[in-house]
């Protein structure tokens, strides 16, 4: 069940605090401990986190949950991209951005997918009248990306790291195929997030639902423009020495395709996008 206050869509298990220049939707369970842990100052939290080696758009940092041992909490911050962050890097005109990705995340959750738990939604009004937003996400405990974890694969046992690989997309294919069959268009469907356990790799994740949708019924177009934007990322990795390459992405194209000839579209789609971001990939921008 979705409880609106105003606009903002506050999913079950969660609750909204307003405190005049800081909105928080937090969830009910940690309610206690983060807001004495102080998230309604995210920027003095984000400033003792600890990176370690996160990367994003957004700043990005990691802190312990207090009251709640061996668990941490990841913490973001919006940024914007584009050319509009050479003169706005942080503001928004609303509060709604985190509270949006934070309904979202929790709808994915309530229908099974495998997904990391928003603990908190944070938007804070600046003296200039606009919004900075903030997200407070539990840590997945001995997770790390996709790329990553193939990385590691590859270095550890070259000579099996085929098969691995092949029997890693297919698992991801079905989680994608599960997202869409749950009407959920993911906002920046790349590899850096999908999350694998590193203890257990039957256990794949997709995190960081910003810009995401729950449709009624998932459409072709949304489904077609989360897998190839996928596997554009996947060949996007390769150029950056990462053990994928196009062979993979249309293995991947294969495998997700609801029939032949969708298939080869999708093929000749993808080849042209490619040759297309040639020009941009140029200098080798992160995923």
């Amino acid at each position: 069940m979705i409880v609106m206050k105003s606009d903002i869509k506050i999913p079950e298990g969660y609750e909204f605090i307003d405190r005049g220049d800081v909105r928080m939707v937090v969830c009910t369970k940690y309610r206690s401990c983060l807001l004495e842990q102080g998230i309604d100052q995210p920027e003095t939290l984000l400033q003792q986190a600890a990176t370690d080696g996160r990367t994003g758009r957004g700043a990005i940092g990691s802190v312990p949950i207090h009251g709640k041992p061996g668990e941490r909490m990841i913490i973001r911050q919006y940024l914007r991209g584009g050319i509009i962050r050479v003169f706005n890097r942080a503001y928004y005109m609303n509060d709604r951005r985190p509270f949006h990705e934070l309904a979202v995340c929790a709808h994915a959750a309530s229908v099974g997918l495998p997904t990391a738990s928003v603990l908190a939604a944070v938007s804070v009004r600046s003296p200039n009248g606009m919004w900075k937003g903030y997200l407070f996400v539990k840590e997945l405990a001995g997770c790390c990306d996709l790329p990553t974890y193939m990385f590691r694969l590859w270095q550890h046992d070259p000579h099996h790291f085929l098969v691995a690989k092949r029997r890693i997309l297919d698992r991801v294919a079905s989680l994608v195929r599960h997202m869409h069959e749950q009407g959920l268009a993911h906002g920046d469907l790349n590899m850096k997030n999908i999350l694998i356990n590193t203890n257990n790799p039957e256990q794949v994740y997709i995190i960081d639902w910003d810009k995401s949708r729950v449709l009624q019924r998932s459409t072709a177009a949304a489904r077609r423009a989360n897998v190839l934007r996928l596997c554009r990322s996947m060949v996007k990795l390769g150029k950056l020495g990462y053990p994928f390459d196009q062979h993979d992405a249309v293995y991947f194209l294969q495998i997700s395709a609801p029939s032949p000839q969708r298939f080869r579209r999708d093929v000749l789609r993808l080849r042209f996008s490619i040759r297309l971001r040639n020009i941009f990939w140029k200098h080798a921008p992160r995923c």
